[in-house]
């Protein structure tokens, strides 16, 4: 149960359709992917991303200098 004044809204965002996908791919420059189905917009702006690549250009530092 959530205290007095924590939740104003909840948004749920479900697949768009599949013409509306494919404006928003095109809006972003995907134009060599053109989808058949509905999609949600996590698959959208991450449709160059397989889950497996990881940003080692960000070197981080732990500890003492």
């Amino acid at each position: 149960m959530l205290g007095k004044g924590r939740l104003i809204a909840a948004y749920e965002f479900k697949e768009l359709q599949k013409n509306k996908s494919r404006l928003l791919l095109e809006s972003l420059g995907t134009k060599n992917y053109i989808t058949e189905e509905n999609m949600t917009l996590a698959d959208i702006y991450n449709i160059n991303n397989n889950g497996m690549e990881f940003n080692n250009s960000i070197k981080t530092q732990i500890g003492f200098k």
